[in-house]
Order: C-alpha cells, then structure tokens, then sequence
C-alpha cells in the first residue's frame, strides 16, 4: 500500500453531527431517517479506487457488486463495523468495533488517509484511535465554514450578488430585525428563514406572511427563555423565483490551491435534493461565472484551514439573475459521487438524470428482486442506455422490524440517446419500481 491509499467513509450523517448543540428549526423526525442517511454511504462505491478501502454501515449485496463491475466501476475492498447500530453514525459505529479498528490501523501504517464524506469532532477521534492521516487540521473548521451565516456574510466580503436579506446569531438580533422582515412580507415578498447548520431541507421555512414570521419568532423566543440559551444562527433570505437549481464542485488541495471540477444542474423539490442532470450542460457564461466564483471562495476557504472538496449550491432566476452562492457545502456533495459517471456519460454522448426514487414497502426488498424487475433496462457496458442503482442500502434501511409500511429509497442512473430517452427509460423504471412497491404493501 502507498502514501496515496484512500479510506474512504460513508458518514452521510455528519450535518447532523455538526447541528449538535445548535438551536436550529423545530422540525419532526421521520422513523427510520437517520438509518437511510447512514446507508447512502453505499455511494462511496462509486468514487473509491479498486485499491482504497471503503468502510460501509452495510455489506453490499453480491449483485449490486457484479452490476458496478458489469460498467466498469470495479468497488474497492470494503469493511464494515462489527458493532452496528441502524440509526447510529458509521463513524460512532467504527469507533466501537475493536476489530475494525485494528484493520484501519493496519491501514494506517500503510500510510493510508481518511477520506470521509465530510470531517466532524468524531471523525477525528477515529483519526486518533487509528492512526489515519487527517483530512484537515481541526474538524471544527469544516464546522465552521459549512454555517449558512458564514455563507452570506462570506458572499458580502467578497461582493459576490445575495438575495436580499439578513442574518443574526441570537433571538435579540433577530427581534432587532422583526420590522425589516416584516416591511418585506408586507410588499407581498415571501422569506426564507433558514437554520445556519439545517439539514436537508429540515432546516428551512417559507413564511409567505408576516403573521407566520411572528409565529416563528414567538415559538423560538418563548423556546429560548426555557432554556436559557439565546442562541440562533440563521439567515433570512427574500425568496427567489427561481428557474434552475445548480451545483459546483471545486476541490482546495492541501497545498491551499483551488481547482474547479465541474457544475452540473440539480433537482430539487421544497429545498430536498433528488438528483442532477448529467454530464455538465450549462452555458458558457454561467460556467466562466461560477469557476471565477469558486477560486475566490475557495482561496478564501483555503485560508480558514479548509482542505478538500466543496459543493455550492446556486440559484438562476427566471428573470435571468445568478446568484452564484446559496449555500456552501464543504463536504462531499451528491454530485462528488456522479463526477465519474458524468465523464462516462460525455464519452459515450448519453444524457442522464441521476434519480432518488422513495417506494412504499412493507417487507425487505433483496437487490436481486430489483435487478429482475429491471433485467431489460439495465444500463448498457457501453453507458448508452440504461438504468444502474448507485445504492441500494437505502431501500431496506427504514425496515422495521415488524411488517409495518415504511418508505425505501433507491438511488440510481437513468442514462438515454437523448433527454427524451432518458425521460421514457426514467418512466418505465419508475412503473416496475411502483409495482413492485404496490406488490409488497
């Protein structure tokens, strides 16, 4: 094993652990939620090299294994926690599985590095009890520059365009901002009231009225003199009507530079993603915009300590107006793991659409059921024309143990001659899918 050995670790949870201790949005729990962002670490298959290791909640199934390698993507070696709990971080779970500790030790002396889906205080600890090499310097940085008001206040410094809005750290500067927000809904112009460290989606709400925002304000500041804890990092934005979401990645290398990777176009649906269109199709213009973007930001990231990849989220409004940042992502993104397969697709002059598809269920799906449902339609060796299921541990995560009706997801690759085939190769997947789904309730 050389210097260069990747362990890659699927830790899709660690938002959650950055939101510890921080007073964000009330928001429900889904069952079974935590258990499902644990296992997208399955997507880790798609980037890690043959040689890394990928260290995984779940083992993957034999034919989602032969069915990456029928298209090329040969996995790399794969380890998984002795000691696992559903809805328990990996990285937690690693860290009470003496057994896998000693292999990633055994890493380590080989002079392998940490490569984790994002980088917390308990990815470090891992760092600790193994050896691994370090993504960054200090976790609390990656923290740091993932907040939304570092976001905005960032985007200010360099005078890079914002939607109109404000942000605030405590219930007092949100209160001093009451009679702004509420100008603002008054002119018929909704917000969005965004948590700093919010979770998919969970984190934002839409007030369309003043009356709503004066609920808001009253719910967290009767919650903040129960607790004592006046604390609310957040970020109050003019909601846009927006005509295309958008994600670019670039990468700060651990000598600081910055190298832009790609843009590609996002699906999303009330604030959740659900996908991206592939390969990168954006005009000229708005890709030279959002790599000029990228160095500053990522020069300015570069200088907090950050190292590694990064995902901004964006925004083109139907009138034409880019706002090139909306959130900053310092993390892998859902597009860090379709880089390869964008490229693929560009080689092979396909268009593909890369798709999250949620079944009502209420037993265990095997994978094998899956890829006989979609025997006909699976994705070509040569990435012409196709589907492929990029995780399949996601689809059984939410199982209770009784048969209980519980959502699965799946994540895969709708790939076609065009747009319009992709479209219907999308359509007939989705058709088995749902009657396979209906099948099992």
């Amino acid at each position: 094993m050389d210097d260069l050995s990747q362990v890659y670790l699927g830790n899709f949870d660690v938002e959650e652990q950055w939101a510890r201790g921080e007073p964000g949005l009330p928001a429900p729990s889904t069952r079974g939620a935590a258990a499902v962002a644990a296992a997208t670490g399955e997507l880790a298959l798609l980037i890690a090299a043959e040689s890394d290791l990928a260290v995984l909640k779940h083992a993957p199934e034999p034919e989602m294994l032969q069915q990456l390698e029928h298209v090329g993507l040969a996995p790399p070696r794969i380890a998984v926690p002795e000691a696992m709990e559903p809805e328990r971080p990996v990285t937690l779970d690693a860290l009470d599985s003496p057994d896998l500790l000693g292999r990633l030790s055994d890493e380590a002396t080989g002079g392998a590095r940490l490569n984790p889906h994002g980088y917390s205080e308990d990815e470090a600890r891992l760092c600790d009890a193994t050896g691994l090499g370090i993504p960054m310097r200090d976790p609390d940085i990656a923290k740091r520059v993932n907040g939304k008001v570092f976001s905005r206040r960032l985007c200010a410094e360099l005078d890079i365009a914002s939607p109109p809005g404000w942000e605030c750290e405590t219930i007092d500067e949100l209160t001093g901002l009451a009679d702004q927000v509420r100008s603002h809904l008054d002119a018929g112009r909704p917000v969005g009231f965004k948590a700093s460290y919010g979770v998919s989606g969970k984190g934002i709400m839409v007030c369309e009225h003043s009356g709503r925002f004066d609920q808001l304000l009253r719910l967290l500041t009767r919650r903040a003199e129960r607790s004592g804890d006046g604390r609310i990092e957040a970020v109050i934005e003019s909601w846009q009507d927006k005509e295309t979401d958008l994600n670019y990645h670039f990468t700060v290398a651990d000598d600081g530079t910055v190298e832009f990777d790609f843009v590609l176009e996002a699906i999303t649906e009330n604030g959740t993603h659900r996908g991206h269109r592939l390969p990168d199709s954006q005009p000229r213009r708005i890709r030279e915009a959002l790599t000029e973007c990228a160095h500053r930001i990522g020069a300015r990231l570069a200088g907090e300590g950050y190292r590694g990849p990064v995902g901004v989220d964006a925004i083109i409004c139907r009138d034409g107006t880019l706002y090139p940042v909306i959130e900053i992502n310092a993390r892998n993104n859902m597009s860090t793991y379709l880089a390869g397969i964008a490229t693929r697709l560009e080689a092979a002059g396909s268009t593909g659409v890369a798709v999250q598809i949620d079944l009502p269920l209420t037993r265990r799906v095997p994978y094998r059921e899956v890829g006989g449902a979609l025997a006909d339609l699976a994705l070509d060796a040569d990435w012409r024309r196709g589907f492929l299921v990029t995780c399949a541990a996601t689809l059984n995560a939410a199982a209770p143990s009784a048969g209980d009706r519980f959502k699965g997801r799946l994540h895969g690759l709708v790939a076609g001659r065009d747009a319009a085939d992709a479209a219907e190769v999308e359509r007939q997947v989705r058709k088995r899918l749902g009657a396979m789904g209906e099948a099992s309730v």
